[in-house]
C-alpha cells in the first residue's frame, strides 16, 4: 500500500465510513454462516469419534475380561480332571 492508500484508510477509520460498504456486511455474514456451519459440523463430529472411541474401549474391556474368565474357567477344568 502507498501513502496515500493508508491515509484514505486512515480516514476512513476515523470517519467509521468504512462500515457502509455492503461488502464488508457481507463479509461478515459470510464468515458468520461459514463459522456457524464449522460449530454445528464439528461438534456433531467431535461427538462421534467420542462415542466410537468409548464403545471401542469398551468393546476391548469386555473382550479382555472373557479372556481371563476362559482362562479361569480352563484352570478349573484342568485341576478337577488332575483331580480325578
Amino acid at each position: 500500500m502507498n501513502e496515500q492508500q493508508i491515509q484514505a484508510l486512515a480516514h476512513e477509520i476515523i470517519n467509521q465510513t468504512i462500515l457502509e460498504h455492503w461488502g464488508f456486511w457481507l463479509l461478515v455474514v459470510a464468515i458468520a454462516v461459514i463459522a456457524g456451519a464449522a460449530a454445528v459440523w464439528g461438534g456433531s463430529y467431535f461427538a462421534k469419534r467420542g462415542a466410537v472411541k468409548v464403545a471401542k474401549t469398551d468393546r476391548d474391556e469386555i473382550i479382555a475380561q472373557l479372556r481371563r474368565n476362559a482362562r479361569a474357567t480352563e484352570a478349573v477344568k484342568s485341576a478337577i480332571s488332575l483331580g480325578e
